[in-house]
């Protein structure tokens, strides 16, 4: 029996739990996690081509990020633009990026994993 518990303990720790998320909530999401919202589950899949300017050099332009979301049911994949602030809509919500962290600091390299995306979704049929 006390082997019983501890397996379940051991397998309660394993699990990924999922955030539930309402519309008109901003709501972080950091590398690997998910969120429930609404009929949907969705997931920072990774971060690609970040290159935003970097604090501590002079850009003439400001860069960009593609933010990969994973969207189930559907198992499919969306990428936004970070520059022009692409929105995600999913039924009758518009979800739009409000931030991308960390900032780049010049010659801190930033893993995958510390990554995270702050999301606001909109109702569309709302006035």
């Amino acid at each position: 029996m006390k082997l019983f518990i501890i397996f379940l303990i051991l397998l309660s720790g394993c699990t990924n739990p999922s955030i539930i998320y309402h519309p008109e909530e901003n709501i972080r999401i950091n590398a690997g996690e998910q969120i429930h919202f609404e009929n949907y589950i969705i997931k920072l899949v990774s971060v690609e081509n970040d290159s935003r300017c970097a604090k501590g050099v002079q850009c003439i332009w400001e860069g960009t990020a593609k933010i990969i979301l994973e969207i189930n049911p559907g198992n499919s994949l969306a990428t936004l633009d970070y520059q022009k602030r692409e929105a995600l809509e999913l039924d009758h919500y518009s979800i739009e990026i409000i931030s991308l962290d960390p900032y780049p600091i010049q010659g801190v390299p930033i893993t995958p994993s510390e990554y995270s995306v702050s999301l606001k979704a909109h109702d569309l049929n709302k006035n």
